[in-house]
């Protein structure tokens, strides 16, 4: 069966491209709402309130649930921009 795509998703795309309008799947909506969800999801672990820094990407007031925050990476793996 051939794929068939639509013109909405071309259009989508020539849009994030920069001839056009703001796609809704563009970078700087898709991190907040990424953000917030996995926020979220640590926050059903726990029964207290959360505060989380957004500037530091820390929670504040519950070290465990900071931690959750971050991952342990295999080694020769890291997450970051720049040479190993």
């Amino acid at each position: 069966m051939k794929k068939r795509f639509s013109r909405r998703r071309f259009l989508g795309t020539t849009a994030a491209l920069g001839a056009g309008p703001r796609p809704w799947a563009n970078f700087d909506y898709a991190s907040a709402l990424n953000e917030f969800l996995m926020l979220g999801n640590v926050a059903t672990q726990f029964e207290e309130t959360l505060e989380f820094d957004p500037v530091a990407m820390k929670i504040v007031n519950n070290a465990e649930a900071d931690g959750l925050l971050r991952s342990e990476y295999r080694e020769g793996w890291r997450l970051g921009l720049g040479s190993p």
